[in-house]
């Protein structure tokens, strides 16, 4: 690490035990996070976010075919999966389909192993309008309960037709499948969001000396 062929270098021992404490012991400093008044911030989001709340119930068109949605049809027809797992026909039948050679679902079939759902662009188009409010409202997301609020900020405005099964009279079955996709839906973009901020944020170490290159060798 610190010279080849047993020869050390003072310079090369420097920076190499340099770069050892700023990658190893160096902690960055305690974030201070205060509890969220959970009601009192979803209400206040609720009013500022209004218009974009009410047009995830006007989300029927899919979205334009890319590597992005390809992506999305794929966690589409995870969640519709799930929502098949409930045991009734009629909500499968509200979010899957049967034509499965569209070019919308070419990630799809290069994974399925006949137990994936193919999900309609209706319903793509659903989560499409969720991936797009989650981006305005990111960055207006609070330290801790971030699931919580945006769980209560979106689930009330799932109530669409896409969800309304004909054999809950209650509708108690679309209120299942809201729940369900504003939970395991959150959960995925939440930890692509975070994974892109870590990203974004990361900060390669440099080392203060220069090492020498003729003893020090990777």
């Amino acid at each position: 690490m610190c010279g080849g062929n047993d020869m050390l270098d003072a310079r090369a021992v420097t920076a190499a035990l340099d770069q050892i404490v700023k990658s190893k012991f160096a902690r960055p400093p305690e974030v201070v996070t205060c509890d969220t008044d959970v009601d009192k911030l979803v209400s206040s989001l609720s009013v500022t976010f209004s218009d974009d709340l009410k047009e995830l119930r006007e989300c029927t068109s899919a979205p334009p075919l890319s590597v992005t949605c390809s992506g999305l049809a794929y966690v589409g027809g995870y969640i519709a999966k799930l929502i098949t797992d409930f045991g009734c026909e009629s909500c499968a039948m509200l979010l899957t389909t049967s034509d499965k050679d569209q070019p919308l679902y070419a990630l799809l079939r290069g994974q399925d192993r006949s137990g994936l759902a193919y999900p309609r662009p209706e319903f793509l188009a659903l989560l499409n309008g969720i991936v797009t409010f989650f981006e305005k409202i990111a960055k207006h997301l609070p330290r801790t309960h971030v699931l919580e609020v945006l769980q209560l900020l979106v689930e009330p405005h799932l109530d669409v037709p896409l969800l309304n099964c004909p054999e809950s009279v209650d509708n108690s079955h679309g209120r299942r499948s809201a729940s369900l996709i504003a939970d395991k839906f959150f959960r995925i973009l939440l930890v692509n969001h975070s994974t892109r901020v870590t990203d974004d944020n990361e900060k390669r170490m440099n080392y203060t000396h220069k090492p020498s290159r003729k003893h020090f060798r990777l």
